[in-house]
């Protein structure tokens, strides 16, 4: 005859796993440990809840949030504690995370090491002061929670260079498209399926523009802003500097569960675009102006790779696949696709049939920052902060193959 399974109480379990009670209650509440209840009503656990205890809080301790743990516990089987298989896999998976976080404190310890260069500790400029506070969540940014700013005169600071202040406001733009990408994750893994995708993707296009919007009028209130989710003025166009924002693109994909969805941040200064984010949540990375990304090699000879339109692929880019034996990827949102250049998956972006100025400032100001090229597909440039913010075709390409390209989607009108 088997042994009956051992139950522990929430005492018990605190106890021999050295967690408050109340923080075993917190993990319940968010799904993260099962009990069972008594005739009493008492909380009952089985004893692999040790296991996933000291699961949790082994993931917390190298940085795992409790809304990754849960999403990766929830693979686990009913009753089943974690194995040290399931660890391993978890530990492999969690990798490239932090090594992207570590990656991303090396970058502010950069920028960290140039502000005590210059000490001008300045709101408008400096690049480290004019940052949200990096202890706030992202669902705190433009409610009220922070204390209004304190104007502070410590002497006669040194100028800001055009460059450093460039630097600031691409920092600053990738800090926002980062943070509304995590607000947008958040959503999307809390939304009720019964209320239908169409529901999640308003909300996301509202809870993005929201952040945004707040977040710019609090460290930016001088600037003028140009969104795809808010009413345009005419005031932009006296303005000498506009934030073109996304707050998300390719709400499709994101309603879809799909990856392939983005946040753009643009900022237009004086007839250019001199800083630009697009972060793709779904990948776990954000791609800036400042630093520029390494677009990777490519071997001379291989075929050229197109990221089109998923659900429309332009003629343009049929013609140029079919002029330079191109292969044709289809995929969601301007951002990716651009973002798909940058990172070396694909050679080459081409669009025709309409866009407006949201939804290729932020991923232009990147690609041209990696020295990617980037224009009409007639050659002509791309001109942004104009009165009628359509703007319909689009070619970004590695700069070896845009002479070839150009002259490819021109191909019938010379024909004719």
């Amino acid at each position: 005859m088997s042994a009956a399974p051992i139950e522990l109480t929430i005492g018990e379990l605190a106890e021999r796993s050295g967690v408050p009670a109340s923080t075993l209650r917190y993990y319940e509440r968010h799904g993260l440990l099962r009990s069972c209840r008594t005739t009493g009503n008492q909380r009952r656990y089985a004893e692999g809840m040790l296991r996933q205890v000291a699961f949790i809080r082994a993931s917390q301790r190298v940085g795992i949030s409790l809304a990754e743990i849960g999403g990766v516990l929830g693979f686990l089987p009913e009753d089943t504690a974690p194995t040290p298989e399931f660890w391993a896999r978890a530990a492999h998976c969690w990798g490239r995370a932090i090594d992207e976080r570590i990656a991303a404190l090396e970058r502010r310890r950069e920028v960290f090491n140039a502000c005590a260069d210059c000490g001008c500790l300045a709101f408008g400029d400096c690049a480290l002061v004019a940052l949200p506070d990096t202890g706030r969540g992202v669902s705190d940014i433009g409610r009220g929670r922070d204390p209004p700013p304190v104007r502070l005169r410590l002497g006669r600071s040194r100028p800001a260079s055009r460059s450093s202040v460039a630097s600031t406001d691409a920092i600053l733009a990738a800090r926002l498209a980062t943070e509304a990408g995590a607000l947008l994750l958040a959503l999307r893994r809390d939304h009720d399926p019964v209320t239908g995708t169409q529901a999640l993707r308003d909300a996301g296009d509202r809870a993005a523009q929201r952040l945004l919007a707040a977040a710019l009028a609090e460290h930016r209130p001088g600037d003028a802003v140009l969104s795809e989710e808010a009413p345009d003025t005419d005031a932009r166009l006296d303005a000498r500097r506009v934030w073109i924002i996304d707050p998300l693109d390719g709400t499709r994909e994101f309603g879809d569960g799909r990856d392939d969805w983005a946040v753009h941040v643009a900022l237009w200064e004086d007839g250019e675009l001199t800083a630009g984010a697009v972060a793709l949540p779904g990948l776990g990375t954000t791609l800036t102006s400042d630093p520029a990304a390494v677009v990777p090699g490519r071997a001379p000879a291989a075929r050229p790779r197109v990221a089109v339109s998923r659900s429309r692929p332009p003629a343009a880019a049929q013609r140029a696949a079919r002029v330079l034996g191109a292969e044709l990827l289809p995929m969601g949102s301007a951002g990716v696709k651009v973002g798909a250049v940058v990172r070396g998956e694909a050679d080459a972006y081409v669009h025709s049939g309409g866009q407006f100025e949201w939804d290729s400032a932020a991923p232009v100001a990147v690609a041209r920052a990696a020295g990617l090229h980037a224009s009409r597909l007639d050659g002509s440039p791309l001109v942004y902060n104009r009165a009628d913010p359509y703007l319909p075709d689009l070619l970004v390409a590695r700069p070896e193959l845009a002479d070839a390209l150009l002259a490819a989607v021109a191909e019938p009108a010379r024909s004719a």
